[in-house]
């Protein structure tokens, strides 16, 4: 009886250490986890105030400052990006309903129109080449969630293209604005060439829209000819 006793007491030990230990590493990643969700808010904050005094600066240059800086358009372009995929780790960690991250999505969105308006100007006083997307978009839309992909995928094979990503659910004045403009409908919608478009849309669909420059820009590059490959290896 005394040993059978002691191997309850010592299985009771160790599943209290084993539970211990389990809930001492789920509070310490827990914490992690909390100050790099902080971190993040805050780097966006700052980026958002960052980009926003970059485009008062830009709105007030030259035409030519505007295009022989070819870096600057290129580098807009990726803080938008970098800040929506930031955006979605917040809101896939904290959930679409948190405040804080409500809040981040219209202070995006808010950037996004000011590009966007930007860049219609740069393009009408300056004559700069630019192919914009506006995206219209719901959270709990299926369809939504297949037409993102897509698009996550266009960013990658034509980085120069301007994205814009409007969530509808948000319902910010702004937003609502540029839906009666374009008479937006239902999510998702697409505006490219300022025409609204609500079928699926993949990538060859989207480069039928696409000037000849950006498709020659980013086409792939030739494989070698058979034959060629053929004679080296013969010498």
């Amino acid at each position: 009886m005394e040993s059978s006793a002691q191997r309850y007491i010592a299985v009771f030990i160790i599943t209290l250490t084993i539970f211990g230990l389990a809930f001492f590493a789920s509070t310490v990643l827990g914490n992690k986890k909390i100050e790099q969700i902080t971190n993040a808010q805050q780097d966006i904050s700052l980026e958002i105030l960052s980009t926003e005094t970059r485009y008062a600066l830009l709105g007030s240059s030259s035409c030519e400052y505007k295009i022989q800086n070819e870096n600057f358009e290129f580098s807009l372009n990726q803080e938008l990006n970098d800040l929506a995929r930031r955006v979605k780790f917040l809101e896939s960690e904290l959930g679409g309903n948190n405040r804080t991250v409500q809040q981040l999505k219209k202070q995006y969105n808010l950037l996004q129109i000011k590009d966007y308006l930007l860049w219609r100007d740069i393009q009408a006083e300056c004559g700069e080449q630019m192919v914009s997307i506006l995206y219209f978009h719901e959270p709990n839309c299926r369809r939504c969630q297949n037409q993102t992909v897509i698009l996550d995928e266009l960013v990658k094979m034509y980085p120069e293209v301007r994205i814009y990503w409007f969530d509808r659910d948000l319902a910010t004045p702004a937003v609502e604005t540029l839906v009666a403009m374009f008479g937006i409908k239902k999510s998702p919608s697409i505006v490219i060439e300022g025409q609204v478009i609500t079928d699926f849309m993949r990538v060859e669909d989207f480069e039928n829209y696409f000037p000849e420059w950006l498709l020659e820009k980013y086409a792939p590059a030739p494989a070698p000819e058979e034959d060629s490959v053929s004679e080296e290896g013969s010498n």
